[in-house]
């Protein structure tokens, strides 16, 4: 969502992240289910133009219960706004880090209790480190130094020392770093990095693929979705490619109710691979969705209340719905959703009736049950003067309340 202004010749981007509180669900004549919203907050950012925010999380940063915001923006900063509850922020805290920092990896790096920050920069060569000195206040970024600039970022345990290490894998061309945390704050490449994978890596996640208590990487790029397996020592193996064609988005989920993680891959069209626990996969499943372009974003959960995962893929101008069986294949006729400006899709309860609904772009999708929807409405009305263009939803109880909220940048 943006607007522009002129001042004196300059001109300035306010970015403004939009938080809306969800309120007791409602029941209509017709009997469904119905939730509304509120305009709890608005987060004005200032910065230059053309540089949109690269990430969002939600974490507690203050241990006060409440999930609070970080956003990576194109100041060569992230943004910390602390929860003060009732939906409401306090004052924007920014912490300059690199150039264009573009994902963040949340964990306690210093092992004092309180979650600390890892921001991958795209242009330049360090990852930023921002220690919580307590009550979600940090450090000056402690800067770590790499070979090329990294767009993606995750944390795991590589080297089973219960100290939470960081992988990235490069922003422009092959490579992918681990770095092991020493429980301090500090970290130090592992023997062996880099190692040689992906092209311009776009999504990145971890889990244990191969059933040895050791996480194992996986990372999606222009050529396909390859798999390096971990072997506990902060090392990771060569490449396999599991997948050989461009992919967007990833999800470990198990989707065969097996126990073991399997590979949910957004390309072209939906690709399904089963784990089979020993870092194997079953041939590729492809499922077509409908709303033409390629799948940005994956969510995994039941969501038409049968024990089986299902999955919302954001494509082209909506959300794609395929129904899981349970044993790892899903509907050849998916549902269409329509939607505004879908380029993530956010998996709730947000009318508190035990369905899971749908946020995506700017639009929510309620779930009438058995994974029907009652058909799409605006998540924030046009009347607020607002463009309808959000980058990044996200979901949490912001305002303690026990219903989840929206946050829509």
């Amino acid at each position: 969502m943006r607007s522009s202004r002129s001042l004196r010749g300059l001109s300035v981007l306010i970015l403004t992240s939009l938080l809306i509180i969800g309120t007791r669900a409602t029941v209509s004549a017709a009997g469904c289910s119905s939730v509304d919203f509120r305009v709890a907050s608005t987060l004005d950012f200032t910065r230059q133009p053309n540089f949109p925010f690269f990430g969002q999380t939600t974490a507690d940063l203050n241990s006060d219960g409440k999930p609070d915001l970080i956003l990576t923006d194109g100041e060569n900063s992230i943004s910390v706004l602390l929860n003060n509850g009732g939906g409401l922020f306090g004052e924007t805290k920014r912490y300059a880090v690199g150039n264009r920092p573009s994902q963040i990896a949340v964990a306690d790096f210093n092992t004092d209790g309180h979650l600390d920050l890892a921001i991958a920069n795209s242009e330049s060569n360090h990852i930023s480190i921002l220690i919580n000195t307590g009550a979600g206040q940090f450090a000056s970024a402690t800067n770590l130094s790499v070979d090329r600039r990294q767009g993606t970022i995750a944390v795991a345990d590589f080297n089973n020392d219960t100290k939470s290490d960081l992988v990235t894998a490069y922003a422009s061309g092959a490579g992918v770093n681990v770095f092991l945390g020493n429980g301090a704050g500090g970290f130090s490449l592992a023997s062996g990095s880099p190692f040689i994978a992906g092209t311009s890596t776009s999504a990145i996640t971890t889990a244990d693929f191969n059933s040895d208590n050791k996480p194992d990487v996986l990372l999606a790029d222009q050529t396909g979705v390859h798999l390096l397996l971990g072997d506990g020592t902060g090392a990771l193996s060569a490449a396999s490619q599991v997948y050989p064609n461009a992919s967007y988005a990833l999800s470990s989920s198990d989707v065969n109710n097996d126990g073991k993680p399997d590979l949910v891959i957004g390309s072209s069209q939906l690709v399904i691979r089963l784990g089979d626990g020993a870092g194997g996969f079953s041939t590729a499943a492809t499922f077509a969705h409908a709303g033409g372009g390629i799948v940005f974003s994956v969510g995994v959960a039941d969501i038409d209340g049968d024990g089986h995962q299902d999955v919302a893929a954001a494509v082209g101008s909506g959300v794609t719905f395929f129904k899981g069986n349970g044993i790892g294949t899903f509907s050849q006729t998916p549902s269409y959703l329509p939607a505004l400006e879908p380029r993530r899709v956010s998996i709730a309860d947000l009318d508190g009736d035990g369905d899971q609904d749908l946020v995506s772009g700017s639009s929510l999708l309620l779930n009438a049950g058995s994974g029907v929807f009652d058909g799409v409405r605006a998540v924030y009305p046009s009347s607020s003067g607002l463009a309808a263009s959000p980058r990044e939803v996200a979901s949490g109880d912001f305002n303690a309340d026990g219903r989840t909220d929206i946050a829509v940048l």
